[in-house]
């Protein structure tokens, strides 16, 4: 399996941030989804790429129709490395304190426990729950088929399912 490294404000692998939108598929070389920019419940939408049934995630900056941000999920048909730590394989706690070596988490983010943002590297990591809440959740369990898809879903929690980077003008909007 192949080895990408992150490389912050910069890009994963060979797609970067600040590519045009050709250059990017071309990099992927896979045919994409595309999701033009959009409002939808008075929130604006930017034109978004998806590649390799959304393994592969793209955003382009409105004003400029550049890549601003980058999302590689759980699926991806690789490792996802940032200073040599494979961070689809590693739990959560092991990856914050590693990204903490090189950058400040950002203790006031709101969804704090679901994602980790480290503005001054372009890094956030970010997982759908939180294992301490389903583990208390567990004891409500119904059945035993509750039970053991809830066991499923805690083990899952221990790893980000999402990494992105970002340009930094995209954290100040």
């Amino acid at each position: 399996m192949n080895e990408i490294e992150i490389a912050p404000f910069d890009g994963i692998g060979n797609i970067k941030l600040g590519m045009t939108q050709e250059s990017v598929r071309a990099a992927i070389g896979s045919p994409s989804d595309n999701i033009p920019a959009h409002t939808n419940s008075g929130i604006e939408f930017p034109e978004s790429d998806y590649f390799l049934e959304s393994a592969i995630q793209v955003t382009y900056a409105p004003k400029t129709g550049l890549v601003d941000w980058i999302g590689i999920n759980d699926n991806a048909p690789f490792n996802l490395n940032f200073k040599g730590l494979n961070l689809f394989k590693s739990e959560v706690p092991k990856i914050v304190a590693h990204t903490e070596k090189y950058g400040v988490l950002d203790t006031d983010d709101a969804e704090l426990g679901y994602s980790y943002c480290f503005p001054k590297l372009g890094i956030c990591f970010w997982r759908s729950s939180k294992t301490d809440d389903l583990v208390n959740e567990l004891e409500d369990a119904a059945d035993d088929e509750e039970r053991q898809y809830m066991l499923e879903d805690i083990e899952k929690s221990k790893y980000f399912q999402q990494i992105s980077i970002f340009i930094e003008e995209y954290w100040d909007e």
